[in-house]
């Protein structure tokens, strides 16, 4: 598709610079054939291509935030996006994460914007149900608060029926919804997608226009050319029944192999453990890397660290998280793998 972009009748749209607009026909593929299988409408001036989520919430943080907004994130959370809030000099609030997703308070007042990630929360991958998304967006409407749906990888749930997106349920027009195509074609391609009102979207694309203008036009014209040829969509399903196998895998190993027993959520690229209390996953990790085994730990993710704590002042309630990651390793090296990491759990924990 690469190739095919620079042929006519592709090749001006590849290679004009378009200014602050996007390719129309990317644009056209988003809206009609991605956004309905998340149950969500768009016209074409809600929508807006970005240089990956991260230029979305960059642009959104740019355009709505400042000193003296407060934001609301999931904690723990995904920590790019509190990098980006606090950036602008935004208070950050952290409402707890349980197996239903986000816990909600008795009001939003006061609170600017909320970032959620409710297909499947970052990082532990649990949906947010649908009577807490139906009461977020009720005080949303009741608070004037702006709503930021992250559906970074809602592409990758294992089993039951993908939850229709946040935005579908919103009849106010409160929430920005944030796409990617990173996240499983390539990690370095970097084309996203904003959806919004008409007006957000065209003050949101006067304020791209003097960063970057737009995503380069290949790559859009190329994406738009996968998915109309149905090639898109073929290698959504395969990488989701590869991934289906590995997590699989993942559980079936560290339920088998570890001393206690996990039930993670059925979807996204890697399981998040929640440890014996006294387990240190900042040591874990670094004792499970001379053995082969590269994990993360949890403990980052939690607001404190956000705030500019050094990694080892973590309150001790956060450091027994870990989370392991999937998509980039053989099948075959998954069971071994978590029993080298057993090993060093047991030799750790004595």
């Amino acid at each position: 598709m690469l190739r095919e972009s620079l042929y006519r009748p592709h090749l001006e749209h590849s290679l004009q610079d378009w200014g602050s607009a996007d390719d129309p026909m990317l644009v056209d593929m988003i809206r009609k054939h991605l956004l309905p299988a998340r149950g969500i409408e768009a016209t074409p001036d809600q929508i807006l291509v970005t240089v990956g989520s991260q230029q979305g919430l960059d642009l959104v943080s740019r355009l709505l935030l400042g000193p003296g907004h407060r934001v609301a994130v999931e904690n723990p959370g995904y920590l790019d996006a509190k990098h980006i809030f606090a950036r602008s000099g935004a208070d950050l609030v952290g409402f707890p994460v349980d197996e239903r997703g986000m816990q909600l308070p008795e009001s939003l007042e006061g609170i600017s914007l909320v970032y959620v990630t409710p297909s499947h929360h970052h990082p532990t991958n649990v949906t947010l149900t649908r009577r807490r998304r139906e009461r977020l967006l009720d005080l949303a409407a009741r608070s004037s608060t702006v709503v930021v749906e992250d559906d970074y990888d809602s592409e990758f749930r294992y089993s039951g029926q993908p939850t229709p997106a946040l935005k579908a349920l919103d009849a106010g027009g409160d929430v920005i919804y944030l796409g990617t195509f990173s996240k499983f074609l390539a990690p370095g391609l970097r084309v996203g997608y904003l959806v919004g009102p008409a007006e957000f979207v065209r003050e949101v694309r006067e304020v791209r226009r003097y960063s970057t203008r737009h995503a380069p036009g290949q790559i859009q014209r190329a994406l738009a050319l996968l998915i109309e040829s149905g090639d898109y969509q073929r290698t959504v399903r395969r990488h989701r029944a590869e991934l289906s196998k590995r997590w699989a895998a993942v559980v079936e190993a560290v339920n088998t192999q570890l001393t206690w027993q996990t039930h993670p959520a059925p979807g996204g690229v890697s399981v998040w453990m929640s440890g014996p209390p006294g387990l240190d996953a900042g040591v874990l990790v670094r004792n499970a890397a001379r053995h082969g085994v590269l994990i993360e730990r949890g403990d980052v993710f939690f607001l404190r660290d956000c705030a500019g704590a050094a990694r080892d002042e973590s309150p001790p309630a956060s450091r027994n998280h870990f989370r392991i990651g999937f998509s980039a390793i053989e099948l075959g090296l998954i069971r071994p793998g978590i029993a080298a990491l057993a090993r060093v759990i047991d030799e750790q924990l004595g």
